[in-house]
């Protein structure tokens, strides 16, 4: 199994979950003695699996909610999905219907960030009607929605009888870091790539068709993290190329993304790191670089002028198809 996804919450995919035990130990421990814990890490080294194990090993003794927001937009949509998965689907529309009809004001007022804010406000309160829950929420790619929740509604969060894990990429780990959400943590824990040796045993376990020296090759290339060696894997295994190869193309391409500028490397860096093709459109992306949508589109196209990525159209219901761009597998050649 070599696929990208991360570990889900089955006993299945436990058996695939190695060398974190003392992360996940930590884990129960601080949520045992009722806190709030924020989990950082660079993308692919991790969060998401681990999440989902704490999920799996605390649904025996208390009620779980997992919420899944990476890559959620604004504020509404991260309140709305919490909703949902710690009142349930029905409730949660219920009660949003409820507030709806209670008052009908019209598009202006709506429109009006006080009036918006003091809706989210009750949003947040009405979690209050559910028992006792441990939210777990990836919030890998939102880091503004993250913020406005447990920076802006960090007091309401406090009067609601839940705990909360937050799970976030590195580099979006300053929004928490700022205040009033920074207080709202009370243990933060930076998860580690893991040792070659490590990556080596979860490997093996994925059971790739590969000889020990070439998974160990792997390993070492991967700098610790899981999610770039099961591409390394996969990409051994797919297209039958030599690890040397394919360590050489991923290699190249970064030297030359960095003679190209910092913004070539920057994006560069992004696609590498990704779980897919990436397009300019993408706002998670815009908000991690701080970038504009023409920016991104300007950077791509350098990058592909060079032919250090490639690119692919794909299709929508609506309007043009969209250009997505991935890593040129064969650069240089």
């Amino acid at each position: 199994m070599l696929q990208g996804r991360p570990l889900l919450a089955t006993a299945a995919d436990a058996q695939l979950f190695v060398d974190r035990d003392e992360e996940l130990a930590q884990l129960e421990r601080s949520v045992g003695r009722s806190f709030n814990v924020a989990l950082h890490g660079e993308r692919g080294v991790g969060k998401s699996s681990l999440l989902h194990q704490l999920e799996l090993r605390q649904r025996a003794s208390r009620r779980v909610a997992y919420v899944e927001a990476t890559g959620v937009n604004d504020l509404a949509e991260l309140v709305d999905q919490v909703r949902t998965a710690v009142q349930g689907p029905t409730v949660a529309l219920q009660d949003a219907i409820h507030q709806s009809s209670s008052v009908s004001p019209s598009a202006t007022v709506l429109s009006h960030p006080g009036v918006a804010s003091s809706r989210l406000t009750d949003q947040v309160r009405s979690l209050s009607s559910a028992d006792p829950t441990l939210v777990l929420v990836d919030a890998s790619g939102s880091p503004e929605a993250a913020y406005g929740l447990f920076g802006r509604l960090r007091d309401e969060l406090w009067q609601l009888d839940h705990r909360w894990v937050v799970a976030i990429d590195e580099l979006d780990w300053p929004h928490l870091q700022r205040p009033p959400a920074d207080a709202f943590f009370d243990i933060t824990f930076d998860l580690r790539p893991l040792e070659a040796a490590q990556l080596v045993k979860l490997l093996a376990r994925r059971d790739p068709g590969l000889n020990k020296l070439a998974l160990v090759q792997i390993a070492e290339h991967s700098n610790g993290n899981p999610r770039r060696a099961l591409e390394m894997a996969r990409l051994a295994v797919v297209e039958d190329r030599p690890i040397d190869e394919i360590f050489n193309a991923r290699g190249m391409r970064e030297l030359a993304a960095a003679r190209l500028g910092r913004p070539t490397s920057m994006l560069l860096a992004e696609l590498e790191n990704s779980r897919g093709p990436l397009s300019p459109s993408d706002e998670a992306l815009l908000q991690r670089l701080g970038w504009t949508r023409e920016r991104a589109g300007q950077v791509f196209r350098e990058l592909e002028e060079g032919r250090i990525v490639d690119s692919t159209q794909e299709r929508q219901a609506r309007g043009r198809p969209r250009k997505l761009y991935f890593p040129n597998p064969h650069y240089p050649s």
